[in-house]
């Protein structure tokens, strides 16, 4: 359990703080905070991060892992998680797989490898009984450092062009994401 007064915000990532760059004891994490109007989409992340976490392959799984709640000091009340951060492009061009504008000028091994680690750990997920629910290009980070590709956004819904809203948060759907995203990076 972590105090939102022991949290640092070092960057609103998006919609005014709900997700967040933030230190925490002196090490960076990422928090995401929910309203009532998320509560939906906040408790299926977690539980869903809390699989992860507790799984066998949970070293394996690309997806940033669960740290801890995030607790008001004034009456203990739960408002959200910290996961770890997972640091990208500073300059943002390629922070997400979504955000490249031109795939084809992308080496080709590297789009095999992201598309092999987006495939795997989808894999992992369903072993653990767990699905992405949302899969698309813009919901997997390209880590600054390691160049991995990272599953991020565990909290359902569908988005047209990638899953078929009756397939949101089922196996088929994220098969169905999985192929978009392998076609997005142009591989055969």
């Amino acid at each position: 359990m972590y105090s939102t007064k022991d949290i640092h915000v070092i960057e609103d990532l998006r919609n005014a703080g709900s997700i967040a760059h933030v230190i925490v004891d002196g090490k960076e994490m990422c928090l995401k905070a929910g309203g009532s109007k998320g509560e939906d989409a906040g408790q299926r992340e977690l539980n869903c991060l809390w699989e992860i976490t507790k799984s066998p392959h949970t070293a394996a799984i690309r997806v940033p892992k669960l740290l801890g709640l995030i607790t008001t000091p004034e009456n203990g009340n739960t408002i959200g998680f910290l996961v770890e951060y997972i640091p990208v492009s500073e300059t943002w061009e390629l922070s997400t797989l979504g955000s490249i504008d031109d795939v084809s000028a992308v080496d080709e091994c590297r789009r095999k490898k992201w598309a092999s680690q987006v495939r795997d750990t989808v894999g992992l997920l369903h072993k653990i009984g767990v699905t992405w629910g949302d899969g698309k290009a813009s919901k997997v980070l390209i880590h600054r450092e390691t160049d991995d590709a990272w599953l991020i956004d565990f909290g359902g819904g569908w988005t047209e062009g990638w899953v078929d809203e009756e397939l949101s948060g089922t196996v088929k759907g994220d098969e169905a994401a999985v192929r978009k995203i392998i076609e997005y990076l142009q591989i055969s």
